[in-house]
């Protein structure tokens, strides 16, 4: 069975007009390189513009994970589909406090159809890339070094 696991890194949110943890950068790297190494399943994350060469060096050049098995792909979630419609019913300052990003709430819709359209899967899914974080995953998969330096 070909499975395909969609998610997507967005770090550097926080007090903007789309909302979002502060300080996620390397635990979403971190966290979906565990989860890339815990199984054959083709991934997909979708990242800003100024946010991909990082992603790049961290997951192709410094943990030597493929790119057929981790495709980068850029979206801009300031201007898509439904940028007009959120932005009548969004409270900018309000999300600028905000933990979570609308725009990549919805964008998860959009993605998911865009993927279901490419390649031969028998099962997509939507994973967060932070998912791997408080023991999430069985010990197994982990080494004791701690949790940004897992393997």
């Amino acid at each position: 069975m070909k499975t395909k696991i969609i998610t997507s890194i967005y770090s550097n949110l926080h007090g903007t007009e789309f909302g979002g943890r502060p300080s996620r950068g390397g635990h979403y790297k971190y966290s979906l390189r565990t989860q890339l190494k815990m199984t054959d399943a083709d991934f997909v994350c979708y990242t800003s513009e100024s946010e991909i060469e990082d992603l790049k060096q961290f997951f192709y050049d410094e943990n030597h994970i493929s790119d057929d098995k981790l495709k980068l792909k850029i979206f801009d979630i300031s201007n898509f589909s439904l940028t007009d419609k959120i932005n009548k019913i969004k409270n900018v300052e309000e999300t600028k406090v905000s933990d979570r990003c609308v725009e990549i709430q919805y964008s998860k819709f959009i993605w998911s159809l865009e993927e279901s359209n490419i390649g031969d899967y028998d099962m997509i899914y939507w994973f967060d890339a932070g998912l791997s974080h408080s023991g999430l995953f069985p010990p197994k998969h982990m080494n004791n070094i701690g949790y940004w330096e897992q393997n």
